[in-house]
């Protein structure tokens, strides 16, 4: 689920654009079966850096009370 949303640096454009992860880390925080099926969790996305194609972002999913389910730091290529 932390890799289901755009990445961020897509945010401000309006058309498509192909793209590839380049890399990919999730850390569960959480162990998913202690978590209630169908709760909404938060998301937060961040970009740390983009240059020359590349970006780096974070991601991280949230319960309503506040423990951190997952964090997730992806590096993705924006192809021309």
């Amino acid at each position: 689920m932390v890799d289901a949303w755009w990445p961020t640096v897509l945010a401000p454009i309006t058309g498509m654009r192909p793209m590839a992860t380049v890399n990919f880390a999730a850390h569960l925080l959480v162990n998913p079966d202690s978590l209630p099926a169908g709760e909404p969790l938060i998301f937060e996305s961040f970009l740390l850096g983009a240059d020359a194609g590349f970006t780096s972002e974070t991601r991280r999913l949230w319960t309503g009370d506040g423990r951190l389910v997952v964090e997730n730091l992806q590096s993705i290529a924006l192809i021309q």
